[in-house]
């Protein structure tokens, strides 16, 4: 089974995946701009993708962060062009985390800081569904 999930942001969105259900690698980061849905629904082809796992952001006391309802319409149409089922995970902290891990290798604004904070999330995901499971 095959997850893709994605750190959305206003200017990329980062791509991470997992073919094992275990592992997440990163993917790549796509521009953000009118062609996304299609370059996406093209990964999800390619990548055999049966899941999307989309981060979503929360604040400190876990409400939803304000950009959140562009995350959660951004989702809307990502499910209805795939026709892929689409999760969210809480992504508070992973674009911090993801500039900590990176800060020796890239910029604070590299687009590669996207592709590891998705990588992030899907970790994250993978680590909590093997915990319902188990």
């Amino acid at each position: 089974m095959a997850i893709l999930a994605i750190d959305w942001g206003t200017k990329h969105i980062g791509l991470a995946i997992s073919y094992s259900g275990i592992l997440a690698e990163e993917l790549t980061v796509l521009k953000n701009d009118t062609r996304v849905l299609e370059e996406l629904g093209g990964i999800i082809n390619d990548h055999e993708v049966d899941m999307v796992v989309i981060g979503l952001p929360t604040n400190h006391d876990s409400s939803l962060a304000t950009i959140a309802p562009k995350v959660q319409q951004f989702a809307r149409a990502l499910g209805v062009f795939s026709g892929v089922p689409i999760a969210f995970e809480d992504e508070h902290l992973t674009s911090k985390a993801a500039i900590e891990a990176l800060k020796d290798e890239v910029d604070q604004t590299h687009p590669r800081i996207d592709s590891f904070a998705a990588k992030l999330i899907l970790e994250q995901f993978l680590t909590h569904r093997g915990a319902h499971r188990g």
